[in-house]
């Protein structure tokens, strides 16, 4: 094909394409047209400002339009009215359409169920003009519904305006029992007022994450059950209304049994009053009013479970306050005779830096200090009560992070409560000083030896890496070197192994031989008492070049007869292996055979 016919080619297609985008723009703006020719109120939805919704069977309900937001219900009274609400409302009626007119006048109305209209509505604009309808039933394909505007006509329109204008008063009106405007929530204050009145608790956020209690105590909040009960009270709605109550004392409002008050960004304030439990209608309320509004709501009564009995109930409880430990870069723990220096070297993760250990743990590590991050305190202790000391407590944890000049300090100790003499109970110093009761569960996390940090693998290889195994087992002498990639029998001699598996599987029991327990944090010049002076193993392992071990197993525990004691070259503690390793290696060598 010619250039010159190419290009005629194109000019062609794009002609034909322009063609086509125009017939469809076309087309569109005749739709456009024929419905906003088809449009039942021919208003934008901002000229709409008053609206009367009537319902059969229930009061004509009247709204007008504040600004461009805003609504208020003026009929059957005057109450907050749902903005959202009438703002799709008004939207509806501006896009409803005549879809098709079925009669100019409905000679029989109940045939389109327009005797008794469910709903109807009436409009007017800002010029004064005014439209209404009534609605019927469905159309007989069910996917339409009759209406009636005011010059008598019947037409077929679609289901959407309909749904909007059905709806109870309750869903009409404003159901937050506290105005919810755009501006957040800075202080919240609290106060029982009957039985008898206690000072308010009063919390105030301090930024966009942190809320703090300022009184009657001044200490950290916890924040998720301070943002909740924020949130529970904004955001709480009504389940039904008393408008114009006569008697508050009815609903326990008089006097009110708890007072809330939400102070904003923008420097209003509201409060909202707590009375008795509704009875009524089957399911669990409490009265609540908000200052200033005539009406009494119905909430749900869970809400009352949000309200804090005391400072202590709302209070921070994490013994780590801060919201991330990312600037951790030491921890120093110390426990009776036990000082231990973790380090976190941004490059090798956590390490055992003091004392000095062959490898260490840092998985173990880090689970520790995962552990720390989220362990919580029970009930505030009283730094002055009976029992409470905190000059000496058993363990301290100094968290040095790099942001801060001194380190914050967690500490353990005993305390003895009156109500909890025949039993140990334990405190545990939040970062900020304040003192909590633990759960056992929690002084066990803190509870730790230089053993937990460590390496719990005794002989570190990797079983490829094995060179020659010395070993004495049970009395036996045995030594097993690998020459020319198999492994050879030296002691006993004129002995062989069965077959390479077996020796494998002893470098492999070896290599991943683990402590399970420590017993004693050094060993003592008399191992006589661990059955070590006379081993029943004693094994030593040529690998990559380096020489591992001894190894030495000896007796069994005295309290768990699964376990048995063992020492090791390079660690100073007595430490606790399975009972398993000894089993296994008699099995293994049993492959060893004469020749």
């Amino acid at each position: 094909m010619s250039l010159r016919s190419t290009i005629l080619l194109l000019a062609a297609l794009a002609v034909l394409a322009g063609g086509y985008f125009l017939m469809l723009h076309t087309e569109q703006q005749t739709e456009v047209r024929d419905r906003e020719a088809r449009r039942v109120a021919p208003y934008a939805q901002e000229d709409l400002v008053r609206i009367t919704v009537t319902k059969a069977g229930e009061p004509p309900v009247t709204a007008r339009r504040v600004d461009d937001v805003r609504w208020a219900i003026e009929e059957p009274h005057e109450v907050d009215a749902s903005h959202p609400v009438w703002n799709r409302i008004a939207r509806a009626i501006a896009e409803m359409t005549n879809d098709r007119t079925v009669a100019m006048t409905a000679e029989d109305p109940e045939a389109y169920g327009l005797h008794r209209p469910p709903v109807r509505f009436e409009a007017e604009t800002r010029d004064g003009e005014a439209v209404s309808v009534a609605f019927g039933t469905m159309e007989p394909t069910q996917t339409r519904r009759y209406a009636q505007d005011e010059s008598g006509a019947v037409f077929i329109t679609g289901d959407d305006t309909y749904r909007e204008l059905d709806r109870a008063f309750i869903d009409l009106r404003d159901r937050f029992i506290a105005e919810a405007p755009d501006s957040p929530v800075t202080r919240l204050e609290f106060s029982r007022i009957r039985p008898r009145e206690t000072p308010p608790i009063i919390v105030d956020k301090m930024d966009e994450e942190h809320w703090r209690i300022t009184s009657p105590i001044d200490t950290l909040a916890h924040q998720e059950s301070v943002t909740r009960l924020v949130n529970e009270i904004q955001y709480a709605v009504a389940d039904r209304f008393i408008d114009d109550p006569e008697d508050l004392s009815d609903y326990g409002l008089d006097p009110a049994g708890a007072k809330v008050v939400l102070h904003r960004e923008d420097e209003t304030s509201q409060a909202l009053y707590f009375g008795s439990y509704s009875l009524d209608g089957g399911e669990g309320g409490i009265y609540v009013q908000r200052e200033g509004k005539p009406w009494v709501a119905v909430v749900d009564a869970s809400i009352i479970t949000f309200l804090p009995e005391s400072p202590d109930a709302i209070r921070q409880r994490e013994l780590i306050t801060r919201s991330s430990v990312r600037e951790l870069e030491r921890v120093a723990y110390n426990r009776q005779e036990e000082s231990i220096l973790l380090e976190n070297d941004p490059n090798a993760g956590w390490r055992v830096a003091e004392p000095a250990v062959a490898q260490s743990d840092q998985a173990a590590i880090s689970r520790f200090v995962s552990a720390l991050r989220m362990l919580e305190g029970g009930r505030h202790v009283n730094e002055d009560a009976p029992g409470v000391s905190m000059e000496d407590p058993e363990i301290t944890v100094d968290l040095h992070y790099a942001d801060l000049d001194e380190p914050d300090r967690i500490a353990l100790g005993r305390v003895h409560l009156p109500e909890s003499e025949d039993q140990e109970t334990y405190y545990a110093t939040q970062d900020t000083g304040a003192a909590f009761q633990i759960s056992p569960e929690a002084v066990a996390v803190l509870r730790m030896t230089l053993f937990d940090f460590q390496s719990k693998r005794l002989l570190r290889f990797q079983p490829g890496d094995a060179e020659r195994i010395v070993m004495t087992f049970e009395g036996e002498d045995y030594a097993f070197p690998l020459r020319d990639n198999l492994w050879r029998v030296e002691t006993p001699a004129d002995h062989a192994w069965d077959t390479q598996s077996d020796a494998m599987a002893l470098v492999e029991t070896l290599s991943e031989t683990r402590a399970v327990a420590r017993t004693a944090a050094s060993i003592p010049a008399d191992v006589g008492v661990y059955g070590l002076d006379t081993p029943i193993l004693e094994v030593t392992v040529q690998a990559d070049g380096e020489t591992l071990g001894p190894l030495r197993v000896g007796s069994p525990a005295e309290d768990n007869s699964i376990h048995r004691y063992a020492i090791v070259e390079g660690r100073d503690e007595v430490l606790r292996v399975h009972q398993d390793l000894i089993t296994e290696i008699r099995e293994i060598l049993l492959g060893v055979a004469p020749l």
